[in-house]
């Protein structure tokens, strides 16, 4: 006898992945004046255990980084599409941050904003990876620990860094990055992104 099953997966999350071309030379411009600005910082914000940050640097708008900003800005462009919204979009904060050697960050999202993003300035592949964590699994569903994993059982995916990818994401989606096992500096941009107000 056949049976008629309807399948409807619900709230599914994109992200979205590509990498810079011109990463190598970014790299060398953007890594030492990183490196200056917080040798120079008289009151460094603190962004985890063995690590820096620099909330107020809008190292995006940097004309170094008109670029990068310009190639993002077309990669969360097709974001839009692949969710159906119409609306442009506008960059309401980036900033930098630098991992070293047993740092961490804990798990948190961006909301209010629409898409988040890291481009890796910096980063090897055994350099900490960023983690995904799935909210509606945080009773850690399914119990039976010999499932196979997949999309609808993990509750958490890595995802290994390397110097010019970039990951774009819902701000929404909770993530964290892991301990940085490697004595080298794991360098990376985050930024946020808000549909344009007033648009549909």
């Amino acid at each position: 006898m056949d049976v008629q099953i309807d399948r409807l997966d619900l709230f599914p999350v994109p992200l979205l992945g590509a990498d810079y071309e011109h990463a190598e030379s970014l790299s060398q411009t953007l890594v030492p004046m990183f490196q200056k600005i917080e040798m120079e910082d008289t009151t460094p914000t603190t962004y985890g255990s063995n690590s820096y940050a620099n909330y107020s640097s809008g190292v995006i708008e940097w004309v170094e980084c008109n670029s990068l900003r310009n190639w993002i800005g077309q990669i969360a462009l097709e974001a839009n599409k692949i969710i159906g919204l119409e609306s442009d979009l506008s960059f309401v904060g980036s900033w930098f941050g630098i991992h070293r050697q047993h740092a961490t960050l804990t798990q948190h999202s961006h909301i209010p904003c629409t898409w988040s993003g890291v481009y890796f300035v910096q980063a090897e592949e055994d350099d900490a990876p960023i983690t995904f964590h799935d909210v509606n699994k945080q009773s850690n569903w399914p119990f039976a620990n010999d499932t196979d994993a997949n999309t609808y059982n993990t509750h958490s995916y890595s995802i290994t860094p390397k110097t010019g990818r970039l990951l774009i994401f819902p701000s929404h989606l909770q993530h964290s990055v892991e301990q940085q096992l490697i004595q080298r500096e794991r360098i990376a941009i985050n930024f946020n992104l808000s549909a344009t107000q007033g648009q549909a």
